[in-house]
């Protein structure tokens, strides 16, 4: 069965959406979100208009993306091994 939306839920006044966006996790990282598209844009926008070449090669992404894995495997079993150190 699947739930109805609380956010979505009820009445419809301005007051009633504010209090539910400000239960969201939204709420909390907003200024994060604003920042990277800050980002994102400005990097587009010299790609875009500028002669710069601002690509990263393919080795590179392979290499970070193996890296990235093998760092979350590690906390993860980590992780793993704390909790059931505990019991």
């Amino acid at each position: 069965m699947v739930a109805k939306n609380p956010i979505f839920a009820g009445k419809w006044s301005f007051r009633m959406l504010l209090k539910r966006f400000n239960a969201t996790v939204l709420n909390d990282i907003w200024p994060e979100i604003w920042f990277f598209s800050a980002i994102a844009l400005m990097v587009c926008s010299v790609q875009q208009w500028t002669d710069r070449n601002l690509q990263i090669s393919n080795q590179m992404l392979t290499v970070l993306g193996t890296v990235l894995g093998l760092v979350i495997s590690f906390r993860t079993t980590s992780a793993y091994d704390r909790y059931w150190e505990d019991e």
